[in-house]
C-alpha cells in the first residue's frame, strides 16, 4: 500500500471543485470523529479526482454502521459549510448495509449523492453474485466495478490524518 501525503494530493482539488470541497469533507471527517468513527473517501470519486474529472457521487466508508452514521450525518448537517445544499431525500438500506443520501441542488460541480458505506457493509461480496440481488438493487453492479476499478482508493477525512490517500 502507498501512502500519499495530503500535500500531494489535496493541492488538486480547489482547482476542481473550488475551495469549499476542502472544507466539506473536512466538517464530514470532524462530524464522524466526535462520534469515535474514522471517515474515507474512497473509490471511484478518489479515483476521478486523481484524474481530474468531477465525481458524480462521494463514496464515503466509515468504520461504524452504514446507517447510524448516516443519521449522525443528517443531524449534524447544520454544521456543514454555509452554502452547502441540504438533503433532499434519503434512502436507507439496513438489510445491505447502505446509505444513500441526495442533495437538494448538485454540489461542486454536480455532485449530487453520497453513498455511505460501512463496517455492516459486508453483503457486498456475496450480493454481487446474487442475480436476484442485482436486479433489485442495480446500484450494486456500479458499485462492484468501482471496487474492482478503484476499490483500493481511499483519502482520510478524519482530522488527524485529514487528506492522506
Amino acid at each position: 500500500m502507498k501512502i500519499v501525503p495530503p500535500t500531494e494530493f489535496l493541492p488538486k482539488i480547489p482547482e476542481l471543485l473550488g475551495p469549499g470541497f476542502i472544507e466539506f469533507l473536512r466538517k464530514l471527517g470532524v462530524i464522524a470523529e466526535s462520534s469515535g468513527i474514522e471517515l474515507y473517501l474512497i473509490g471511484g470519486a478518489v479515483r476521478d479526482l486523481l484524474l481530474g474529472r468531477c465525481p458524480e457521487d462521494l463514496d464515503l466508508f466509515g468504520t461504524h454502521a452504514a446507517i447510524p452514521l448516516a443519521e449522525k450525518l443528517i443531524e449534524s448537517w447544520h454544521l456543514l459549510p454555509s452554502g452547502t445544499p441540504a438533503i433532499g431525500n434519503y434512502n436507507f438500506h439496513p438489510d445491505i448495509g447502505l446509505a444513500k443520501l441526495y442533495f437538494s441542488d448538485p454540489i461542486f460541480q454536480g455532485c449530487h449523492r453520497i453513498d455511505i458505506l460501512g463496517e455492516d457493509t459486508t453483503f457486498l461480496p456475496r450480493a454481487l453474485y446474487d442475480p436476484k440481488r442485482l436486479k433489485e438493487f442495480p446500484f450494486l453492479a456500479r458499485i462492484s466495478s468501482a471496487y474492482a476499478s478503484a476499490g483500493s482508493l481511499a483519502v482520510a477525512l478524519s482530522p488527524k490524518n485529514f487528506g492522506t490517500l
